[in-house]
């Protein structure tokens, strides 16, 4: 028990020791877009300063390989990065926002989801949470509306 008390203890510190980042994004939307777009341009830059910047980059510095290797495979299957945009913002009170962005290749797309946090709402926003993926499954889908000219005719029994 003693053990896990200290452990928690130097957790916390560690925390609370780490300096101040430069991405302190007044707009999470606005700060993804940017970091997608140099990420398109050099993705190796972009993921240097995403370890150097951002809060999971200096807390969580494996996870910065990891995202960095898993944009490189996609565009090496997919081809370079033409467009990207942001597709979905959600917010879970003032404190927590998610940013749902599309990246389009020649041969498929990439889909990220950010999350991210600020301690008050007088804060800027820090990056907590990152994934990258291929698969459309956990894009926030909304519902189409059916065509008119699909319901037209049909008559109701």
């Amino acid at each position: 028990m003693k053990n896990g008390i200290c452990g928690m203890l130097a957790a916390m510190m560690l925390m609370a020791a780490t300096p101040a980042v430069a991405q302190n994004a007044a707009a999470p939307n606005e700060w993804a877009i940017e970091f997608i777009g140099r990420a398109a341009r050099n993705y190796d830059e972009a993921f240097q300063a995403f370890k150097a910047e951002t809060y999971l980059g200096q807390t969580v510095a494996p996870v910065t390989e990891t995202m960095r290797d898993a944009f490189r495979k996609n565009v090496n299957a997919y081809g370079p990065v033409q467009t990207y945009e942001v597709v979905a913002e959600h917010a879970i009170g003032d404190r927590l926002r998610r940013v749902h962005i599309l990246a389009y290749h020649p041969k498929g797309i990439q889909f990220f989801t950010m999350d991210f946090y600020r301690q008050t709402p007088t804060d800027g926003w820090y990056l907590h949470g990152m994934k990258i993926d291929v698969s459309v499954q956990g894009l926030p889908w909304p519902p189409v509306p059916a065509p008119a000219a699909a319901t037209a005719g049909v008559k109701p029994r």
